[in-house]
């Protein structure tokens, strides 16, 4: 894949995860206006999630069929759509017809986010290989710059043309790149690559064929590797967007103004885009197992997770630590740069099982574990608003936060001790290939005679 056509996927994310991130400073504020509980804002931004993870399923198992091209524009067309229609929310007046219209264009908006990210993921791994690490990382990079760029240029435009012209500008921004990302992007990232069976080989043991099954999300899903690495992802995006109903309220008790708040949430993008920039390639150009199932990505993603529970822990802050706002920014700090990590070297362990599983069916296994990566990213994001949200009033932001952290640094132990300390030792196994070219000599070898010593 060309760098420009890298590039493109990369503003299309960007794009998509600053509409995300939007109104996440000032609608819980606007919302005041409506008397809505904050525990609605917390759906609100679930239903996102939800829409999202239903939604990568389906393009996983049928985007061969669709296209990913194709996808991949009509989701940035969708989410254009969607902000237009979120701005006349500011002309209403009934409460109840608000919250349908933000579940409806949220919906319709976390569909969009999947028609973007699901065929991304896909050609990335498909496209770079034993560099996917590298690569995947940079995109997740990309992404930490839209969630930046979102709260920071809607708190902007709130504080200055209201809610309803931050809708329509950045709509009209993603609607003019719709044909300019159609024109840059490929036709040939909707194929699929060839199998690695060559028909033309001529077998001599017809009787017994060589067979794999057919790549599957259930098949799949039965590999504990892949499975626990899945839940991985869903905690990163838990941890991530578990703050985001609550934070803002508690940003104010501690004396910040909403501009500030806005920026304060890219605090922790920006440590994800630098991560990626600067981190992830010095790690994945140390690390010898790059590319394969390995010991390495599990024992970093290990790692990254203790740094992330802990990064929660400080989000709060738990009760043992000091209420003061710098040790909220160290926790989102990193919190921001241990999710680069997860993410891209999750995705790079799943891959990897799937491929091993599927030799001569990688497309759609890369596929079917990029459907897999972004629901279990969106069920994080799913029960990390409302998780908070209730938990919240129950125990307090504080407390909840440590809930939280303590659960991902538990996880982590259970994945060191499960995919690493006692992970089965994987057999020299040959691929599809190498057995059937293995079977199409052996007539050969048995003509020859061996010859008698004199």
């Amino acid at each position: 894949m060309d760098l420009k056509h890298f590039i493109a996927l990369n503003v299309a994310a960007v794009l998509c995860n600053a509409c995300y991130m939007l109104f996440i400073p000032f609608l819980s504020i606007e919302f005041k206006r409506y008397d809505i509980r904050e525990a609605t804002f917390g759906y609100i931004i679930a239903m996102y999630s939800v829409s999202s993870m239903i939604s990568s399923l389906f393009l996983g198992k049928f985007m061969i069929v669709l296209g990913r091209k194709r996808v991949l524009v009509l989701g940035i067309l969708c989410m254009s759509a969607c902000l237009a229609m979120f701005s006349s929310i500011s002309y209403l007046e009934n409460s109840t017809l608000v919250c349908i219209c933000c579940f409806v264009f949220r919906a319709l908006q976390g569909l969009g986010s999947s028609m973007i990210h699901t065929p991304s993921y896909a050609i990335i791994s498909i496209s770079y290989g034993e560099k996917k690490q590298k690569y995947l990382a940079l995109f997740e990079g990309m992404q930490g710059i839209g969630l930046a760029l979102g709260p920071a240029i809607g708190g902007v435009i709130y504080s200055f043309c209201g809610f309803g012209s931050t809708f329509y500008i950045l709509a009209g921004l993603l609607f003019i790149l719709c044909p300019i990302l159609y024109v840059q992007i490929p036709e040939s990232f909707n194929e699929e690559e060839e199998t690695l069976l060559d028909p033309s080989i001529e077998r001599s043991d017809q009787e017994h064929p060589v067979t794999e099954i057919k790549a599957e999300y259930w098949t799949l899903i039965k590999n504990r590797v892949f499975s626990l690495t899945a839940i991985v992802t869903a905690l990163t995006f838990l941890s991530f967007s578990s703050y985001h109903p609550e934070l803002p309220t508690r940003l104010q008790e501690l004396g910040l103004s909403s501009l500030e708040i806005s920026f304060f949430f890219a605090i922790g993008p920006t440590a994800q885009t630098l991560s990626s920039v600067f981190l992830v390639p010095v790690v994945t150009s140390s690390n010898h197992n790059e590319g394969n199932v390995g010991y390495e990505p599990k024992k970093i993603i290990v790692l990254a997770l203790i740094a992330c529970g802990f990064g929660q822990l400080c989000l709060g802050p738990s009760m043992f630590l000091p209420d003061r706002v710098e040790v909220i920014i160290v926790a989102m700090i990193l919190i921001g740069t241990t999710a680069v990590f997860l993410l891209a070297f999750s995705l790079s362990v799943m891959t990897n099982e799937s491929e091993n599983k599927y030799p001569t069916q990688k497309s759609k296994a890369n596929d079917l574990s990029s459907g897999v990566f972004f629901f279990a990213c969106q069920c994080g994001a799913t029960i990390g608003p409302i998780y908070c949200s209730y938990i919240s009033e129950i125990i307090s932001f504080r407390n909840e936060c440590t809930t939280v952290g303590v659960s991902i640094i538990s996880f982590a132990l259970i994945y060191y001790v499960v995919c690493i300390l006692f992970q089965p030792k994987v057999k020299d196994v040959p691929n599809l290939e190498s057995q059937i070219l293995a079977k199409s000599i052996k007539p050969f070898k048995a003509q020859v005679k061996p010859k008698n010593n004199i």
